[in-house]
């Protein structure tokens, strides 16, 4: 992994054309950019590696998708074969992606998947059977819930992916301009109880 050569190469060409061009900024903002490419602002999505819960009582499904997803895009990847394990595991960690494969073990996994989607803010994403596609989706949609039919093409389930991290950096961006509005207010209140 070259990640911090290559932020390094960025900064020097940062640097290089603010300094080249002329331009009078002061050390801040040449530093709020500098952060602004660490903290992945400038980065291409396909830079960005997310962290992924597999919730699935079928071996021959773990299998298939571990190809598909990659060390470098999705990392750590874990599995849990019931609900009650992925409630385990979500306690312990946060996760970007949560895809649930149903039936599972308890029920078929619709109760979850809006529970995970509602309380943890991750994306989820849920593999049902076509026949009742229509139904279920009705249902979760609203939550948040993104819902696709087994089977399952390779080519489809990768698009679901690129959807799944779509929403995530929507989701990660309301996120931070949520905590920058917060840190504003806070700041305008302290200034005006102090002044």
């Amino acid at each position: 992994r070259n990640f911090p050569k290559a932020l390094n190469r960025l900064e020097k060409m940062l640097l290089s054309v603010l300094l080249s061009a002329s331009i009078s900024l002061h050390g801040s903002w040449i530093f709020i950019a500098i952060n602004e490419i660490r903290s992945g602002e400038f980065m291409d999505l396909k830079e960005q590696i997310y962290s992924v819960l597999v919730v699935s009582a079928s071996e021959n499904f773990n299998n298939a998708l571990s190809s598909l997803l990659p060390v470098s895009k999705y990392e750590p990847v874990q599995y849990a074969g019931s609900i009650s394990a992925a409630k385990r595991l979500l306690a312990e960690r946060s996760f970007d992606f949560v895809i649930v494969n149903s039936p599972l073990p308890e029920d078929a996994g619709i109760g979850c998947s809006v529970d995970v989607s509602v309380a943890n803010g991750c994306i989820v994403l849920l593999i049902i059977q076509q026949s009742i596609l229509t139904d279920i989706h009705s249902r979760v949609v609203r939550q948040g819930v993104f819902t696709i039919a087994k089977p399952l093409s390779q080519q489809m389930f990768l698009t679901a992916l690129d959807w799944m991290a779509s929403a995530r950096e929507r989701l990660r961006n309301a996120e931070k301009k949520a905590l920058l509005f917060s840190k504003e207010k806070k700041d305008k209140e302290l200034s005006s109880s102090t002044a």
